[in-house]
């Protein structure tokens, strides 16, 4: 065999959890930092990172993990989601090889050590244990079928505040996703959730969706009525109460065009909203001076401000940053 004074060496594909890694590590971005902004438990995310998959939850809601966790770095979920995939059946299939191996010699049982038992007994044992079956069977048909558990207890449908935000204070079943017009929100591990939510001036309607993994639904609408009015300081230097339409100089709409895009968006400086937005629904807010928006998909988000549309937020794909619309003097 010719030497030509080269080495072969052999090139290690990252896995998902190295991949992960690396992105968040070249961004100088935590774990309680993706943590706080895809509101995915940091352990499922140290998991994730470790490749730890029989400690995470049902796939369902692990895809729904890669994908906002993809949405936030500004990477392809499909591509992170087909190497979580392939990693899973690989330790699927390991798994079942030690499963499926012969027993040495050493833990083999000889027919003479099995006790005889009487016919009634195998019979009682026989019936038990299709008792435990059928139980559990009934128990897994019915969650299927049935529609998961959703109570609100504040507020009341049909109320009349006078305040421009409410808190959304309710309970479903363990396991379940909660949606609050479209947008997911953090559900503690006994069901309940409790969510503060901006409201406009006038009529507001609001929709509370609970999800389990059978993909069943349940909702509960809500309206409210708000007669907020901000007090600002008149030319004599006296408060005096101007109603939000004349205050208001511009009023900004954003949509995305994707399945699941995540958002930041701060009115004035102050922040306005933090999370996920899809392409059924848009978020509209009102303006002063100026919005400020940042993306992790900036060509599949779009703005339109007094109703003229401005186009996406950016022609590349990925995360863009702080683009910022002003009203002109």
């Amino acid at each position: 065999m010719i030497n030509n004074g080269f080495t072969r060496k052999k090139v290690k594909d990252l896995t998902l959890g190295e991949k992960l890694r690396q992105i968040r590590s070249e961004r100088r971005i935590s774990l309680n930092e993706v943590s706080k902004k895809t509101q995915i438990q940091i352990n499922y995310l140290e998991y994730l990172e470790a490749g730890k998959y029989d400690n995470l939850p049902a796939e369902v809601y692990v895809k729904g993990f890669l994908r906002n966790y993809a949405n936030f770095l500004g990477v392809d979920s499909d591509y992170l989601i087909k190497l979580y995939d392939r990693e899973k059946g690989i330790q699927r299939n390991i798994k079942k090889e030690k499963e499926d191996r012969p027993f040495s010699r050493k833990k083999l049982i000889k027919i003479s050590n099995f006790v005889i038992v009487s016919k009634a007994t195998a019979i009682a044992i026989a019936l038990i244990m299709v008792f435990i079956a059928a139980a559990y069977l009934y128990k897994e048909i019915n969650k299927f079928v049935s529609m998961p558990r959703l109570t609100i207890f504040e507020p009341a449908n049909e109320i009349t505040v006078n305040s421009d935000e409410i808190w959304i204070k309710g309970i479903t079943d363990k396991d379940c996703e909660v949606f609050i017009n479209g947008q997911p929100i953090l559900v503690n591990a006994e069901g309940g959730f409790n969510e503060k939510i901006n409201l406009q001036k006038g009529a507001n309607f609001i929709n509370v969706v609970s999800r389990n993994r059978f993909e069943k639904e349940s909702s509960v609408s809500i309206s409210i009525q708000s007669d907020y009015e901000e007090e600002v300081a008149n030319g004599n230097g006296e408060s005096g109460e101007v109603k939000g339409e004349q205050e208001v100089k511009m009023k900004a709409e954003i949509y995305v065009d994707s399945d699941a895009v995540w958002l930041s968006v701060k009115i004035d400086g102050n922040l306005a909203y933090s999370g996920t937005l899809s392409s059924q629904v848009s978020q509209i807010f009102e303006v002063q001076k100026e919005i400020s928006v940042t993306s992790g998909k900036g060509n599949h988000t779009f703005i339109k401000i007094n109703g003229e549309e401005k186009g996406a937020l950016s022609e590349e794909e990925g995360t863009i940053k702080d683009v910022v619309f002003k009203i002109n003097e």
